[in-house]
């Protein structure tokens, strides 16, 4: 097996429990939809995350593949990578839905941490690069700069203000560039 293949299977474990906690979420959602108040912000962070992480496995496939050398600094970041998409997942939704369950609630309760983890992951995202050298960092296109110093200061908007409009706005315009940039992406492949 090659390195890749090594670093891949570690990550995409991670990755698949992530996925599988959503679902699982999403699942209940639906299981109690009757008796839940339904509240949207947290549905689609919780829809945002899932598209992240399949966007973050493929990455891991297309882009990562083709490294010929791997350090411990690359994997370290990759896992953490992969454990902070983990932990977005499970933050996302509440473990135990039931009738008694106060989605808004539990949105206020883990605002915070969402937004925090917005702002981080793509900051290590950018750190992978730079263990790579600073010519690799010179060499990416201004799409990658853009997106990940426009996720960084959204999450940063999102984490120090409280306004239900704002988190509105993050969520659907960010689940907007998504969608749009897996639209690009299809093609690309």
């Amino acid at each position: 097996m090659s390195d890749f293949e090594f670093v891949s299977i570690i990550l995409s474990i991670v990755v698949g429990l992530a996925i599988t906690r959503i679902l699982s979420g999403l699942a209940s959602l639906i299981e109690f939809r009757k008796v839940l108040r339904i509240h949207w912000l947290t549905v689609g962070w919780a829809v945002l995350v899932l598209l992240i992480l399949v966007v973050y496995w493929f990455a891991i496939v297309n882009v990562w593949r083709d490294r010929v050398q791997w350090t411990f600094g690359n994997l370290g970041i990759l896992l953490v990578m992969a454990i902070t998409l983990y932990f977005w997942a499970a933050l996302v939704l509440p473990r135990n839905l039931g009738a008694d369950t106060d989605l808004p609630h539990h949105y206020e309760s883990v605002r915070r941490p969402l937004f925090a983890i917005l702002a981080i992951w793509p900051a290590l995202g950018l750190l992978d690069f730079a263990i790579d050298g600073i010519e690799t960092l010179k060499a990416l296109d201004a799409g990658i700069w853009f997106g990940h110093t426009a996720s960084i200061g959204v999450g940063l908007l999102g984490f120090f203000t409280a306004s239900r409009r704002v988190h509105s706005i993050i969520v659907a315009g960010s689940l907007v560039m998504l969608v749009a940039l897996i639209g690009v992406r299809v093609y690309v492949i």
